[in-house]
C-alpha cells in the first residue's frame, strides 16, 4: 500500500474526528471504504475526495499528499492494515447512520494514527498501539469493537 494514500487516510481522520457530526464524514466514510476495497491508487483516491469537497460548502482539502510514491514506498503489513481499516471504517459507518456519534468518535480518535504507523514503517509497535489506543475503547464500549482484527496487534 503507497505510504502516501496511508498518510492521507490519517490526515483524514483527524479531519473527521474533529466534528464527527457533520454529514460530510458519511460521505467520506464511503470514498474510504470503495479505495480499500478496490485498492485505489493514493492519486485517484485524492481526485475523488477533491471532487467531493469542491460539492460540498465549508470543507477543506485535507492538505493532501496528491502524487503516489514510488514502488520501493509501498508498506509492509498492506494485508493487516487494509483489513484493520477495513473493518473499522464499516463499523464507522454503521455508527454513523444510527447517530451513535459517541461511539464512532471514539473509533476514529482509536485508529487515526493507525495509517502514519504503518507509513512510518513502525508496525512493529502493534502491541503498544492496541494498550494505548485501541483496549481503552473497547473497555469502554463492553468489548465490542476489534475483536475480530485483535490478531493483528499481537
Amino acid at each position: 500500500m503507497d505510504k502516501n494514500i496511508l498518510l492521507n487516510y490519517h490526515r483524514i481522520f483527524v479531519f473527521m474526528r474533529h466534528d464527527i457530526k457533520q454529514e460530510v464524514n458519511r460521505k467520506i466514510v464511503d470514498l474510504l471504504l470503495d479505495s480499500l476495497h478496490k485498492h485505489v491508487k493514493n492519486n485517484d483516491f485524492v481526485v475523488e475526495i477533491r471532487k467531493m469537497m469542491m460539492s460540498m460548502p465549508n470543507t477543506e482539502n485535507f492538505n493532501l499528499l496528491e502524487r503516489d510514491t514510488d514502488d520501493k514506498a509501498v508498506v509492509d503489513g498492506e494485508a493487516e492494515i487494509r483489513s484493520i481499516l477495513l473493518y473499522a471504517v464499516a463499523e464507522i459507518k454503521q455508527l454513523l447512520k444510527n447517530k451513535a456519534y459517541d461511539e464512532a468518535y471514539d473509533i476514529v480518535d482509536a485508529i487515526h494514527a493507525l495509517p502514519e504507523i504503518f507509513a512510518n514503517d513502525r508496525a512493529n509497535h502493534l502491541s503498544e498501539y492496541w494498550k494505548i489506543y485501541i483496549e481503552p475503547v473497547r473497555l469502554k464500549w463492553g468489548q465490542k469493537y476489534f475483536t475480530e482484527v485483535s490478531k493483528y496487534f499481537n
